[in-house]
């Protein structure tokens, strides 16, 4: 048994950037594992269009299961924004 979740787009991101646009990600945690979608380049308003899946170990989800998501610009030096 597994938990998809489909991540499709964003709209507007703030371009934190100093010099040219964002390279936004998404990053995903659920029970303790983390996934993440490819990197868009030089866009505030993404297409990821993804799937991504967390394998629930045969243990059915309850009201107090959940994920956070977070958007990140990636960088290629130093740490993601």
């Amino acid at each position: 048994m597994s938990l998809v979740i489909a991540v499709e787009s964003g709209k507007s991101l703030p371009n934190i950037e100093k010099f040219g646009t964002i390279d936004p990600f998404v990053q995903l945690k659920f029970a303790g594992s983390k996934k993440k979608t490819k990197v868009v380049d030089d866009s505030t308003d993404p297409q990821w269009n993804e799937s991504l899946e967390f394998n629930l170990s045969d243990k059915p989800l309850t009201a107090s299961d959940s994920v956070e998501l977070e958007v990140y610009d990636h960088e290629k030096i130093g740490r993601n924004k």
